[in-house]
């Protein structure tokens, strides 16, 4: 076959993303991955004890926490971790993500080490006799157990500052380029995407997604009292324009069961469906909204609460928000404010603790 090698996997990929550090990457999750002799050596010394810091391949494997979202942007985080340390990345998938994605890494796998019981999982640590700090450099083996975006925090370590102005020339498109890159729907999931596409959306000339969370009641995600009153509104009430507006949405679970894989694979489809939007308004603190408008590559229109001056805000960055980000800047050895310590990195509008990349 002489065609070309479509390196964009059809557009799937973004052609800004760097290549060269993914080839690098690829590379050596093919080496050091699951099934290979390294990584059977590796777990070998890992199971006797006798791991030690010369190791060919090292490792940091991705505990899950919390739901969909938040698993897909500490998925993202921990990659990228592991990109700028020579890592390679391991998940622990459970039952609940078993064919929620395909495997981004050709030739090789994320592994399961946890589900084989390789590994522990448990990290309480109440009992335990800690020391005051460690160089993880040192250590073959680190698990890793997040529900934030933590990949802000990278850009403040002087050492990763080469390597990340390579990978993303533009900072409000870290998560989009990580998350194309890593996220690929199962065919199963694709299936449910592509099937509502085509039978809603297709032929719609303009696609507003809306994403409504409330967090006062309970895990929701989508609510059909919402989905009703616009239905209903557009129904009965002509437009000024006399354009035709149509109101879907594809599932109707009322509560969050991050369990169960069902549930996860209709959440994510979702999530895809309205990456697809030309325009997304989401909800504040939302991790389900911040996947939805990274993959779309949208600054999203932010509800706010009702009482504030400003009901609607239009983001300024594509970016998840860092909901809770160190306070001490190691430059100064001190607490800062860390939304002001660099000039792409400010408070998020949803979440004014938070920190957001921007350009």
């Amino acid at each position: 076959d002489e065609r070309p090698k479509d390196r964009l996997l059809g557009g799937l990929l973004s052609p800004e993303f760097d290549e060269a550090s993914c080839l690098r990457y690829e590379a050596l999750h093919k080496k050091c991955g699951p099934n290979t002799k390294l990584y059977r050596k590796a777990v070998e010394q890992l199971v006797s004890g006798t791991s030690t810091a010369a190791a060919e391949c090292n490792y940091v494997v991705w505990v899950p926490s919390d739901g969909l979202g938040n698993r897909i942007i500490s998925i993202a985080s921990a990659f990228l971790y592991a990109l700028l340390n020579d890592k390679v990345l391991l998940l622990h998938r459970t039952d609940d993500m078993g064919d929620l994605f395909c495997e981004p890494f050709p030739e090789t796998s994320y592994g399961n080490l946890l589900k084989n019981k390789l590994l522990s999982s448990d990290m309480d640590t109440a009992n335990a006799s800690l020391p005051a700090f460690l160089y993880l450099h040192l250590f073959s083996w680190l698990l890793l157990r997040s529900n934030q975006y933590f990949a802000p925090a990278f850009f403040l370590v002087p050492e990763f500052e080469t390597e990340l102005s390579l990978l993303f020339p533009e900072k409000t498109a870290v998560f989009h380029h990580l998350g194309t890159y890593l996220f690929h729907p199962s065919n199963t999931v694709w299936g449910y995407i592509t099937r509502y596409y085509e039978a809603y959306l297709a032929n719609a000339k303009s696609r507003l997604g809306i994403q409504i969370r409330l967090f006062r009641r309970a895990h929701f995600d989508s609510h059909s009292e919402y989905f009703e009153k616009l239905r209903s509104m557009y129904y009965e009430h002509a437009t000024t324009t006399g354009e035709v507006i149509s109101v879907h949405q594809p599932s109707h679970e009322e509560e969050q069961h991050s369990e169960k894989l069902n549930h996860n694979m209709k959440a994510f489809a979702e999530i895809y469906l309205l990456s697809l939007s030309d325009a997304l308004i989401t909800s504040p603190f939302s991790t389900f909204g911040y996947v939805a408008q990274g993959l779309g590559g949208l600054r999203p229109w932010l509800l706010v609460r009702p009482d504030d001056h400003d009901l609607c805000l239009h983001s300024t960055s594509m970016e998840p928000c860092f909901h809770f980000p160190p306070s001490y800047d190691c430059k100064a050895r001190k607490k800062v404010d860390i939304g002001s310590v660099a000039p792409y990195l400010r408070h998020c509008e949803d979440f004014p603790h938070g920190v957001r990349l921007f350009d």
